[in-house]
């Protein structure tokens, strides 16, 4: 693809902000195998078809299929191995009254690559629109220590529950790789192997919600979440 093109860092309208879909991947950074590993899961927020907004994981990653499938979460847990087909029905689901969030470009080249084609017109990159919102003289909030999804919603008064500590994610996916492959591996795993996969899930949730709720703050959309 030609050079990167970057989206819109202006605040959308509110009913933008309630029709949109706010995801966040998880996976394993580069390594000695690949510049850029494909995620192992996504966490999706977005409205159902009665309206309200529901918030699924999808795995992708055969080697977490079992871990997936007795995730031991409230949400719902769903293993897909078809990601790129995941990432085209995605895709197809946008459009510019109901864009994509996420707090970062990463999901934005993730996607791109996936499906071969641009999606910048229907992504919006949370960080960028908060720090530009953040700057304005007369928001009045202290300066956050960086443009961290932490720090942000930190100044915002956005609880910081079940976020992991830096690295957290990937020590823990090694750990439940080591059982997640097999059912009867899964159902023999130690308890602390299982309680680091609802921790990894619990994180990404909080990632999600979080980041909606950045939109939300800037943006609130009480008025028109049920159109």
């Amino acid at each position: 693809m030609a050079a990167v093109l970057h989206p819109p860092n202006k605040l959308p309208a509110a009913s933008r902000v309630a029709a949109g879909c706010y995801i966040d991947f998880e996976g394993f950074a580069a390594n000695e195998h690949s510049a850029s590993p494909p995620p192992v899961l996504v966490g999706l927020y977005r409205k159902n078809e009665e309206g309200a907004f529901q918030f699924q994981q999808v795995v992708f990653t055969e080697e977490y299929r079992w871990a997936a499938e007795a995730a031991g979460v409230e949400h719902a847990v769903l293993y897909r191995p078809d990601r790129l087909g995941f990432m085209k029905d995605l895709v197809d689901s946008l459009r510019g009254s109901k864009p994509l969030f996420a707090y970062s470009e990463y999901e934005l080249r993730v996607i791109e690559r996936q499906v071969g084609h641009r999606i910048t017109k229907r992504y919006r990159n949370v960080r960028s629109i908060a720090r530009r919102w953040l700057n304005q003289p007369d928001r009045g909030y202290p300066k956050p220590a960086d443009n961290s999804l932490r720090s942000v919603a930190q100044v915002m008064g956005i609880p910081l529950e079940k976020k992991l500590e830096r690295g957290g994610v990937t020590a823990r996916l090694r750990a439940v790789r080591e059982y997640s492959a097999s059912r009867i591996r899964w159902e023999s795993a130690p308890q602390k192997v299982k309680r680091q996969w609802r921790e990894i899930l619990m994180h990404n949730h909080w990632d999600v919600l979080a980041t909606y709720q950045v939109m939300v703050h800037m943006r609130p959309i009480d008025h028109v979440a049920d159109q």
